[in-house]
């Protein structure tokens, strides 16, 4: 048996490092990953995003006894499925979202490109034109709480649907310049949370072209009880 200079054998070397690779480590794996994401909520709260700063309300989770987690797909138009298949649409579950919101809609996201363009008019733009009107009804008549934290605007990515919702005062929008704050990158993360109950997230721009141009598979949520809480002390 081959053994190293410290008198290990590599058989042992190869078993330690299959440790990190076996089925049991997913669940860890997924756990590790929401809590990274649920880090992220307390800068929908901050004024400012530039400078990072210790978080001024902690956050607690609560486990609900009942939940429903079920796939989200985002479906290219064209693309035939046979006749007794079927999947859950991520515009239906945006819609569902925004119509059942009772309090609060917070949205992560990269950019914002919902809306029907006039320069390029592609009829399936629709479905982001209806998710976008869904919201701006929420924030401005509905009285609902829309918070959104996304990239920082760029040449390519503009973000003038939420410079819309801010200037029609539907929406609180903060965006997070990487680049001060980490030195490189960028905030692509995408995910809703519904009343601090149900959330979504997924790989899905605030994109009409996500809802009809390319597939997309997310997971959606929803629990019976207040999953995320913020505590002020």
């Amino acid at each position: 048996m081959m053994r190293d200079e410290n008198g290990n054998s590599y058989n042992d070397k190869r078993k330690k490092r299959s440790i990190w690779c076996r089925p049991s480590c997913i669940p860890v794996s997924i756990v590790i990953l929401l809590i990274v994401l649920v880090v992220l909520v307390p800068l929908l709260d901050q004024p400012n995003v530039v400078q990072l700063a210790t978080p001024s309300t902690p956050i607690t989770l609560h486990c609900s006894d009942e939940c429903r987690l079920s796939l989200v797909e985002s479906i290219p138009e064209g693309h035939m499925y046979p006749p007794n298949m079927t999947h859950i649409s991520t515009k239906n579950v945006w819609l569902d979202l925004i119509d059942e919101a009772q309090t609060s809609i917070e949205i992560a996201s990269f950019y914002w490109s919902l809306r029907f363009n006039e320069e390029y008019p592609y009829n399936s733009s629709i479905e982001g034109e209806q998710v976008f009107q869904a919201l701006y009804a929420a924030g401005s008549k509905r009285n609902i709480n829309l918070k959104i934290a996304q990239n920082w605007p760029t040449k390519l990515y503009p973000n003038i649907d939420t410079d819309y919702l801010v200037k029609k005062k539907a929406a609180q929008v903060r965006s997070l310049n990487f680049s001060k704050l980490l030195g490189n990158g960028v905030l692509h993360t995408k995910f809703w949370i519904v009343d601090r109950t149900h959330f979504y997230i997924g790989s899905a721009n605030m994109d009409w072209r996500s809802l009809t141009q390319v597939i997309n598979y997310s997971n959606l949520n929803r629990t019976n009880g207040i999953i995320i809480d913020n505590h002020t002390h």
